[in-house]
């Protein structure tokens, strides 16, 4: 038991992110001036960046979300430059592992790692959903939110990842008790049910542990009457905009399919290549990692070479 015990261990390490070195040379012409170099808080140059969500690792993320969210496309081009290639968008599936092959309702493993291989994130939901914030009674014990996280970051490792934990996690419930207990298991980042902490990334009292999402279930978004819930009308330099829910239809007379087609065409029509490009449409996982890198990032330029 040790034994296995440690090689679990192990595998939660790889969760880390490694250091690793780049460099780009160039033959400088005569006279030029040795330039300025930093490293953008989003990739491609993009002000501000965008993803969806999808919990608890239902069938759908595969056979619904994925294809509705792949007919809209976002371009790689830096604001303001010509040209760049279009992408489709992409979300991330938030899995309970103690549900996957449960049922037909729930994604096996086979169908994750297809889901994988169309560009989607697989991130941590915990591993039997435990866990309540509103009841002290029922709220889990130090050695219960442990135990949650080890096995299933470790099961997620193994089976998903390649040997990686995720570094992304979201609340069971929205139970943001789990917080002061990720960075113990590999997890950089945590994502809530809701709530108005910090969505800004360059927000002093932002808390990568605790960031709040729009939550659009049908019942929930419906009663709002407004397709573009949680959508800042002018995004803001640095902001990050997650949209969740449990499930999309694909029922184009349904009121679901309706407000994300409403939401979506918003999308794209004002931020991306029909619009202004300045969005990153991207996994959970991946802004916030990329994130985490580029702040901690250093670059030195000598001339003709550039090394970050």
């Amino acid at each position: 038991m040790k034994k296995s015990l440690l090689a679990l261990t192990s595998l939660l390490a790889g969760s880390q992110v490694e250091a690793a070195t780049w460099q780009f040379q160039w033959t400088p012409a005569a006279g030029e001036n040795t330039p300025t170099v930093e490293v953008t808080p989003f990739k491609y140059g993009k002000s501000w960046a965008y993803g969806v969500e999808i919990d608890d690792g239902g069938i759908g993320a595969l056979t619904v979300s994925q294809p509705l969210l792949a007919r809209y496309q976002w371009n790689v081009a830096p604001p303001g430059v010509a040209g760049g290639a279009n992408k489709p968008f992409v979300g991330t599936a938030a899995v309970v592992v103690g549900s996957i092959g449960r049922n037909s309702a729930s994604m096996n493993f086979e169908q994750i790692a297809e889901l994988k291989k169309l560009g989607w994130s697989i991130v941590n939901h915990s591993y039997w959903h435990s866990g309540v914030h509103w009841d002290k009674t029922k709220m889990n014990t130090p050695e219960q939110f442990r135990r949650e996280l080890f096995w299933s970051q470790s099961v997620l490792a193994e089976f998903i990842g390649g040997g990686r934990a995720p570094t992304h996690f979201v609340f069971p419930n929205g139970d943001y008790n789990y917080g002061p207990y990720l960075h113990e298991f590999g997890l950089l980042s945590g994502s809530r049910t809701s709530g108005s902490s910090p969505r800004n990334l360059f927000d002093p009292k932002l808390n990568l542990l605790n960031f709040n999402r729009n939550y659009l279930d049908t019942e929930p978004w419906k009663a709002k009457n407004n397709a573009l819930h949680g959508l800042p009308e002018k995004p803001q330099p640095g902001d990050f905009v997650i949209d969740f829910t449990h499930g999309m239809s694909d029922d184009p007379k349904s009121i679901n399919n309706k407000l994300w087609v409403e939401r979506l065409n918003h999308i794209v029509k004002g931020w991306e290549p029909q619009g202004d490009n300045s969005m990153w449409v991207a996994p959970t996982d991946e802004v916030f990692d990329y994130f985490h890198a580029s702040r901690g990032a250093k670059t030195t330029v000598t001339k003709g070479t550039i090394t970050v």
